[in-house]
């Protein structure tokens, strides 16, 4: 499945550290196949979502639990 998120404000983790005020991200599957600034690329998607006014960013994932955490959860 490929979706397109299109005019978002994209915040990347590349080592320039990219902002997009208005740009778009592909996903293809479970991987982000591009993410960038301006108009994304016409036709072949399984869906398109329209991020105006939203920020797209990475998001963060705790994988750091000790033993006695898991019971917390």
């Amino acid at each position: 499945m490929k979706t397109l998120l299109k005019n978002a404000y994209i915040v990347t983790m590349d080592p320039k550290a990219g902002v997009y005020t208005r740009g778009y991200v592909i996903v293809d599957g479970d991987r982000i196949a591009c993410a960038a600034g301006g108009e994304a690329p016409q036709g072949g998607y399984d869906e398109v979502i329209d991020c105006e006014g939203r920020i797209v960013m990475p998001s963060f994932i705790n994988t750091h639990v000790h033993t006695s955490q898991q019971l917390g959860r």
